[in-house]
C-alpha cells in the first residue's frame, strides 16, 4: 500500500511540473538561473517522496531485543557488566551498520559504552546522537558526564573546528536536527509548488497576492535546503574523532620523532576533525586552527 501511495504521488507531482514547464511565463521566471534553481528544487520535492523518516517491523523488533540486552545487563554482578555492556554496545552497532540511523540508537550506544568504560566510544556516540536529537537533554547531560571537567559544557557542538561563521548566520544550525532540516525542506518545496498551481488557475485579481507568496515560499525554501546540505557537508565530507586517552600529546609530524604540537597535553573528549592521515597517524585540527598529529590508537573516529 505505501508502494501505491508513494506512485500516486509521483504522477501527481510528474503532472505538475509538465504544467509548470508550460505555463512557466506566468510565474514570471524567466531568469535561466531562477529556473535552474526552481528545477533543482522539484527534484529535491521528488526524492523527498522516497525518504524514510521511520523503519520497519522487523529493525523495531531487533532494536528491542537489544534494549532487552541493555537492561539484563544492569543486573549482572560488577565483573561480569562490563563486558556486557560492551557485547551489547557491538549489537547497537550492527544495527547502525544496517542503515539505521537514529538519536535514540546512538544514545543507547553510548550508554552500553559509558557502563562498559569506554569513555571516548560513549563521547563520540553522544555526539552523533546530537545530530538527529540536539536539543534532547538526557544526551546533553550524558555528554557533559561522560566528557567529565576536563572540557568546557559550552563546547558540546557537532564538529571539531568550533562554531563556523555559517553557524552563526544560519543560527538555527545546530539546534534543529538532521532529518527535521530534511522534512522542512521537501514541506516548503510542497507549499512553493501547491502556491505555483493556484496561480496557475486562480484570477488575476489573485495573482499579485499569490506571486508575492511564492517569492516568500521561494526564499525559504532555498535556506531550508542550504541548511540541510549544510548538514550533509559537515557530517558527510568529514571526519571527526575524540580523544579516548587521558592525555595525548599531538606531535607536529607523523612520529614521536617529532616535538609535541602543544604546549600541554590535550584531555580525554576533547573533539578534533580529521584533515590527514599518513599510516598509523592522523592529522588533526583542533579549534583556534590548532594542527597536531596523533596516533589512531588514541582517538575514536566518527
Amino acid at each position: 500500500m505505501r508502494k501505491i501511495f508513494e506512485r500516486f504521488i509521483f504522477e501527481i507531482l510528474s503532472t505538475c511540473v509538465k504544467l509548470f514547464f508550460v505555463r512557466f511565463d506566468c510565474l514570471k521566471i524567466r531568469c535561466v538561473w531562477c529556473r535552474f534553481i526552481f528545477l533543482i528544487l522539484f527534484c529535491i520535492l521528488l526524492t523527498g517522496c522516497g525518504l524514510r523518516f521511520g523503519v520497519s517491523g522487523d529493525y523495531v523488533r531487533e532494536f528491542e531485543r537489544v534494549q532487552n540486552e541493555f537492561d539484563s545487563a544492569g543486573t549482572l554482578s560488577a565483573d561480569m557488566r562490563s563486558a556486557e555492556f560492551r557485547r551489547v554496545a557491538v549489537m547497537y552497532q550492527g544495527l547502525i551498520d544496517k542503515g539505521i540511523r537514529s538519536g535514540q540508537l546512538y544514545y543507547n550506544q553510548g550508554n552500553a559504552w559509558f557502563y562498559a568504560g569506554e569513555r571516548g566510544r560513549a563521547i563520540a556516540a553522544y555526539r552523533l546522537a546530537l545530530r538527529y536529537l540536539p536539543r534532547d537533554s538526557r544526551i546533553q547531560a550524558n555528554l557533559r558526564v561522560a566528557v567529565g571537567s576536563n572540557i568546557d559544557a559550552g563546547e558540546l557542538v557537532f564538529t571539531g573546528g568550533g562554531v563556523t561563521v555559517f553557524e552563526y548566520l544560519f543560527f538555527w544550525q545546530n539546534w534543529v536536527g538532521v532529518y527535521q532540516k530534511v522534512f522542512f525542506s521537501v514541506l516548503f518545496t510542497i507549499f512553493l509548488f501547491v502556491v505555483g498551481l493556484l496561480m496557475l488557475f486562480f484570477r488575476r485579481r489573485f495573482r499579485r497576492f499569490l506571486r508575492f507568496f511564492a517569492v516568500f515560499l521561494f526564499v525559504i525554501t532555498l535556506i531550508s535546503v542550504i541548511s540541510a546540505a549544510y548538514d550533509w557537508y559537515r557530517f558527510e565530507c568529514f571526519s571527526y574523532v575524540v580523544i579516548s586517552v587521558d592525555e595525548a600529546q599531538p606531535r607536529k609530524g607523523n612520529s614521536l620523532q617529532y616535538d609535541t604540537a602543544f604546549t600541554r597535553p590535550v584531555p580525554l573528549g576533547t573533539n578534533a576533525t580529521v584533515i590527514g592521515e599518513r599510516g598509523e597517524w592522523l592529522q588533526l585540527r583542533f579549534g583556534d586552527a590548532q594542527d597536531g598529529w596523533l596516533l589512531k590508537s588514541q582517538v575514536v573516529v566518527y
